[in-house]
């Protein structure tokens, strides 16, 4: 309820005449006219004497204004029209330019040196998600990932290899972030928005990816916040993710309605991330892309209907007069 539409509520209650209306209102709508609070009262249990002398009579109490109910749930695309047509612009560009580059990387350069640049990456990254799983108070898992993080640094020669995830450690990679961090504290998405490069995103994961990016360069310094270090570092990572991507993305394309199956399949199984923080949803190893919608499970029972809002004007009623 706005404070607008509470205002001229109010201006419309303190109208004698729009009381006076509300009044014949009530009546015909056979609402009774002494309201329910004064009913309870002393005053409900002996009849009102009537009044001797009109302009001996007490002025009528002020009006009151009850609101009550929910407000609304927010809008999860309110940016939609300008997210479609991005959307729309960033497909094409990605299958005249980036997809025929993505194709021949992946042709190109060998999986297993591929997957030692990926290794490599998040390897650096790690540090960043032990303090995540610290501040969501999860000690036990931000163990695990400073053990990975010293093992795929040392025998992993620098973080090449995940030798972590194998066997006799058994240290899967986790992914985290300062948006589920985020998350975990009870912040909402927020709007939801298509971007180039960046793909479908929310405001808070728009935000904690681009503060998680810029940690380990602050932090680290050298060579992590030069260009020759950054630039070709993030378009090798997007490509890979582009090649390891390529057959859940086609899929998506060839929805009926790509757009929307983009929206729902990032939402859905960034829901999952953040209740998966709480125990609510098992935690899975990190997915090389958005899981396919229809895998995902289902979602939970949706709230209430949101009850009706109702504003009730007290009638007024004479006071006995003055003896």
């Amino acid at each position: 309820m706005s404070l607008l539409y509470l205002a001229s509520s109010l201006m419309l209650t303190a109208d004698p005449a729009v009381l006076a209306g509300a009044q014949s209102d009530a009546v015909s709508a056979g609402e009774p006219l002494i309201p329910a609070a004064a009913a309870s009262g002393p005053a409900a249990a002996a009849p009102v004497p009537a009044a001797s002398d009109p302009a001996k009579q007490a002025p009528p109490a002020p009006s009151d204004i009850t609101v009550s109910g929910r407000k609304a749930q927010p809008k999860v695309d309110p940016l939609e029209s300008v997210n479609v047509k991005t959307f729309a612009v960033v497909q094409k560009v990605d299958d005249n330019y980036i997809a025929p580059v993505a194709d021949a990387y992946g042709k190109t350069v060998p999986s297993p040196i591929r997957a030692g640049i990926r290794h490599f990456l998040r390897n650096v990254t790690e540090p960043v998600t032990a303090l995540h799983y610290f501040l969501q108070l999860n000690p036990d898992k931000a163990g695990k990932t400073l053990q990975r993080f010293l093992i795929n640094s040392t025998v992993g020669v620098g973080g090449l290899a995940d030798v972590a995830k194998n066997k006799p450690f058994r240290l899967p990679y986790y992914r985290n972030g300062l948006a589920n961090t985020l998350g975990y504290y009870g912040v909402g998405p927020g709007p939801y928005v298509y971007l180039p490069i960046i793909g479908p995103t929310t405001v808070r994961d728009l935000f904690g990816l681009t503060v998680d990016r810029l940690m380990v360069p602050v932090l680290v310094g050298r060579p992590f916040n030069t260009f020759y270090y950054g630039i070709p570092t993030n378009i090798l990572k997007s490509l890979d993710e582009r090649v390891e991507t390529q057959t859940e993305l086609q899929r998506m394309k060839d929805a009926n309605d790509p757009y929307l199956t983009y929206r729902k399949t990032y939402l859905r199984a960034r829901q999952i991330e953040i209740e998966a923080l709480h125990g609510r949803y098992p935690v899975v190893e990190a997915p090389k892309a958005m899981p396919d919608a229809a895998l995902l499970p289902p979602p939970a029972a949706p709230p209430a209907p949101l009850p009706p809002v109702f504003i009730s004007v007290p009638v007024i009623q004479p006071l006995p007069a003055a003896r």
